[in-house]
């Protein structure tokens, strides 16, 4: 009869799924008898776990506890790989991020706000990038831009694109000079202290422009939203297909039909995150901001009604 023996994969894992120590991963698993044994592992995280890191994970993990004696339980990842000697549980969390919620001022949202679009990008992602390059470059005089990421990302990720994205990528390292760096962008915004730092820019714009890590997959509802919800903030979302219907599910409203959110019908990402833009584009120009903001409050004041339907844990 085998055994179960837990492992977590905390230090080996980055928040984004790349590994930063499969070495000593290995060597502490090589140190273990695994006769008659099964290896589970559970991650937690709520950012999904790239293709190419998962398999790479698993892969060595296999060749050292051997065939047949790993399982993984994923929450909220998305380990787009599949193999017959390993056994994948993936768990979806369709509910709400609420664990950074108590450190955001719940009245930031103020009527007049002096820009009209707001957004955040911490870590690299390209869609961010290209989301932030067109808000500067078309919309600079209605837009707060944060956007963090050391341009190494470019080197490592946009290599086979530095051409395609040319203009852009001269972008990013124009403003990372230091003299061109926004003050709000002073200091990188950790994950945990975000939501403290939040308010020094959220009652300047009116609409954020929500991109949630994973849009291709699986969506969950992280801080990004919850944020929204729980403050009265508009947003445009870009996540998975489908997501703004798994926020009315919950009882939560979204911006039909003064914000266009049929992209939240598209299938294919690129073509969903064109129609964004082009939402943007046309906001920037026709925003009825009065009918906008009043499905906002209704989200903020119903909040805490829906959420405890979720949560054993009252939000306050």
């Amino acid at each position: 009869m085998s055994s179960t023996k837990m492992i977590d994969l905390g230090p080996y894992v980055k928040h984004d799924g790349y590994v930063h120590n499969l070495q000593g991963l290995i060597r502490h698993l090589a140190q273990q008898d695994w006769r008659n044994r099964v290896l589970e592992i559970k991650l937690w995280d709520s950012n999904p776990l790239q293709l190419t890191a998962f398999a790479s994970i698993a892969k060595h993990i296999r060749d050292v506890v051997g065939a047949c004696g790993i399982k993984f339980y994923m929450k909220d990842h998305v380990p787009r790989f599949t193999d017959k000697e390993i056994d994948v549980e993936i768990w979806h969390n369709e509910t709400l991020d609420y664990k950074f919620i108590g450190s955001t001022q719940r009245d930031l949202c103020i009527p007049g706000s002096n820009k009209l679009f707001g957004a955040f990008f911490g870590r690299y992602e390209l869609h961010r990038m290209l989301m932030a390059h067109h808000l500067e470059k078309y919309h600079a005089d209605q837009s707060v831009v944060v956007f963090q990421p050391d341009y190494s990302w470019a080197e490592s990720d946009l290599t086979f694109l530095k051409e395609e994205y040319s203009e852009q990528l001269t972008w990013w390292r124009n403003r990372t000079d230091n003299s061109n760096i926004d003050s709000t962008d002073q200091g990188r915004v950790y994950y945990e202290d975000a939501n403290k730092q939040y308010h020094k820019t959220f009652a300047d714009y009116a609409i954020e422009i929500v991109f949630e890590t994973n849009y291709t997959d699986v969506g969950t509802f992280s801080e990004k939203i919850s944020r929204c919800l729980y403050t009265g903030k508009p947003f445009v979302l870009y996540g998975v297909q489908g997501q703004l219907q798994h926020l009315r599910n919950l009882g939560f409203r979204t911006f039909e039909p003064y914000i266009d959110e049929s992209y939240d019908l598209e299938s294919n990402y690129e073509k969903r995150f064109d129609m964004i833009t082009q939402e943007v584009d046309r906001l920037s120009k026709d925003a009825d901001l009065r009918l906008i903001n009043k499905i906002a409050q209704w989200n903020k004041t119903n909040f805490d009604a829906i959420a405890k339907q979720y949560y054993e844990k009252e939000i306050t």
